[in-house]
């Protein structure tokens, strides 16, 4: 009884293996066909992606091969119409160069007349002056005539201006003939004797001059006397500058350096990307007046190299 017992209990125990062992089988074979399709489905994915980046490779080659026929015309086409322009422009400024020269030769030709005019008119058979009593001034104005100076009895003073064509009188001619038709023409004499001085005033000049000379003399020793002591105290108080600037610089620091450059460089407004050393130097007087009294010029140098270096490592 005992053996069939134990018989039975092996007999259940190996059907209990049997069954686990075929659910694994199973399932093994199951999840091999899975792997399998989602191998496959994998594959045709690959596939398919690489056939879509083939394609869109070749679509970009057409769309860049367009591109750069049109861009190639294009810039074709600003050429030839820069060229064109260039010759159109080169073309009317040849042209205004003529028109220039003619109205220059025109304008000095009409001056030539005009003066050649202005020299004959006293000699033309309708004039109603004598030659010999004209004197020729040309400016500002043509001539004073002395009338009846030929036959030595002055009867007036006349004073003409001569004019060709349509053109008038300018302001300064104007202004004369305001003055000569108001009446405000007098006759003054000039003795130059009053003038001529005596051997006591250049006596007298002589002492002045020598006064004047010894005055000159002592200012200009005491100029340089003033100028030497100003130089020595200039030159000590550039060397005591000079000395304290050194000592400053020894005082600045890495720490200094890199305390002043963190402090720049993160506060809100700092310009982003590529500055220049300009920009940077307006910055820093905008929104950092305290630095700019803490150090002086070169201070600052060597606060913006800091910060360019960091900027552009």
């Amino acid at each position: 009884m005992a053996n069939i017992v134990i018989w039975i209990l092996v007999i259940v125990i190996f059907i209990i293996i049997g069954y686990f062992l075929g659910k694994y089988i199973a399932e093994q074979k199951k999840w091999g066909t899975k792997k399998a399709e989602l191998e496959k489905e994998y594959e045709i994915r690959i596939s398919n992606t690489e056939k879509q980046l083939i394609e869109n490779q070749k679509e970009f080659e057409k769309i860049k091969g367009e591109f750069q026929t049109s861009h190639e015309k294009t810039l074709k086409e600003i050429q030839v119409n820069h060229e064109n322009r260039i010759a159109s422009l080169e073309s009317e400024y040849k042209e205004l160069i003529k028109e220039a020269m003619k109205l220059s030769v025109m304008r000095s030709r009409s001056g030539l007349m005009g003066k050649l005019w202005e020299q004959m008119v006293p000699y033309l058979p309708k004039f109603l002056y004598h030659p010999a009593d004209m004197r020729f001034m040309g400016s500002p104005i043509d001539y004073i005539i002395f009338d009846g100076m030929n036959e030595k009895n002055i009867k007036k003073v006349i004073f003409l201006e001569i004019k060709t064509g349509k053109s008038g009188l300018n302001p300064q001619e104007k202004q004369l003939k305001k003055v000569i038709e108001s009446g405000k023409v007098e006759w003054e004499e000039f003795r130059s004797d009053e003038i001529t001085s005596t051997s006591k005033d250049i006596k007298i000049n002589e002492d002045i001059d020598k006064k004047i000379e010894e005055r000159f003399n002592e200012i200009k020793t005491k100029a340089q006397e003033s100028s030497k002591i100003t130089n020595e105290y200039t030159d000590e108080n550039n060397k005591e500058a000079t000395n304290n600037e050194e000592d400053k610089w020894e005082d600045l620091s890495d720490d200094d350096i890199e305390k002043y450059k963190e402090k720049v460089m993160f506060h809100r407004d700092f310009p982003k990307g590529d500055v220049s050393s300009n920009q940077i130097l307006r910055f820093i007087k905008k929104n950092f007046p305290e630095i700019c009294d803490e150090l002086d010029d070169d201070g600052l140098n060597i606060i913006i190299e800091a910060i360019e270096d960091d900027i552009y490592e």
